[in-house]
């Protein structure tokens, strides 16, 4: 009961956490959840924003620990954190 308890808490956490983000911080996230690993590209054409602003949102999401990298470079993609 106590490790259920725990995990709600933490998901309800974040959820409080993602209804603070920016719309397109939370539309890359949304995209992230229903693609799977994404690039940066993927992530401009899916959101047809700025992708200098994309970059900005990852970079922040992955500080926040809304995103994990994978890969370096080019090949470099972002998924949702694993909790």
């Amino acid at each position: 009961m106590q490790k259920q308890k725990g995990a709600l808490e933490s998901k309800m956490k974040d959820e409080l956490a993602a209804t603070k983000l920016p719309p397109l911080s939370l539309q890359i996230i949304e995209f992230i959840k229903g693609r799977g690993p994404t690039s940066i590209g993927e992530a401009v054409a899916a959101t047809g924003a700025n992708r200098n602003t994309v970059k900005l949102h990852v970079r922040n999401l992955v500080a926040d620990g809304h995103l994990q990298k994978e890969g370096v470079g080019r090949g470099m993609r972002y998924r949702m954190r694993s909790t």
